[in-house]
């Protein structure tokens, strides 16, 4: 076999488990069927799975990935959530797996998909929602976050001087988060807020003190 049928094949059935997974009532049949229409057209089958999936979100974001022929700044955004920072919100790594980072919407920048992201941790009654804009080349990426947390309060020492800065404007991604994920100020209320941080670093920082906060080990 060619290595670009192999390749072709190990897509098919990337996203043919992908649909199972994600795809409620998917059947054998339903498998079969896909498999008889796209197994040499797998650009015609990340079409469909494409459709499916932005119709029918939220969706694992991994494999909304796949299926979208993302743009480097997409991939390295679902890459570094779900490596850097959805792993310090689980105690390990089938807790990860169990609640993997979703994409809940998305936005566009020129003219490519960009997903707004949600992970969460339902054993600690925590959820965030995640967006990054991207201002250019040579500028620092600013991310948005609306945090829930369900169980707690919280009661961080430094919270407000260091992250009660969101200031909305119409070019950010806050305005593609779903209407109930946006909420006010973390000043106004500990157990959901909206905020922005300025890069990867200080959004590490936020989601490795609530950690702590919470005493995820």
């Amino acid at each position: 076999m060619k290595l670009e049928e192999w390749n072709d094949r190990a897509t098919l059935k990337g996203i043919l488990q992908d649909m199972e997974r994600n795809i409620p009532n998917f059947s054998k049949a339903d498998r079969d069927s896909l498999i008889s229409a796209y197994e040499y057209n797998i650009p015609g089958l990340k079409a469909f799975a494409k459709d499916y999936y932005n119709t029918h979100l939220p969706v694992p974001a991994d494999s909304w990935n796949l299926v979208n022929d993302s743009s480097v700044l997409a991939n390295r955004q679902i890459s570094f959530i779900t490596s850097k920072i959805n792993p310090l919100l689980h105690h390990n790594f089938d807790e990860e797996l169990r609640y993997s980072p979703l994409v809940i919407a998305t936005y566009y920048s020129d003219e490519k998909p960009l997903p707004v992201l949600q992970i969460s941790n339902p054993i600690y009654g925590i959820e965030m929602v995640l967006a990054q804009y991207y201002h250019g080349p040579n500028c620092h990426d600013a991310w948005q976050i609306s945090v829930k947390s369900e169980m707690d309060p919280l009661d961080i020492i430094y919270l407000t001087r260091m992250f009660d800065k969101l200031k909305p404007k119409s070019r950010f991604s806050i305005n593609y988060f779903p209407k109930d994920k946006i909420y006010g100020k973390y000043s106004d209320n500990h157990s959901q807020f909206s905020f922005e941080v300025k890069s990867d670093y200080e959004l590490y920082t936020f989601v490795s003190l609530v950690k702590a906060y919470l005493k995820i080990k």
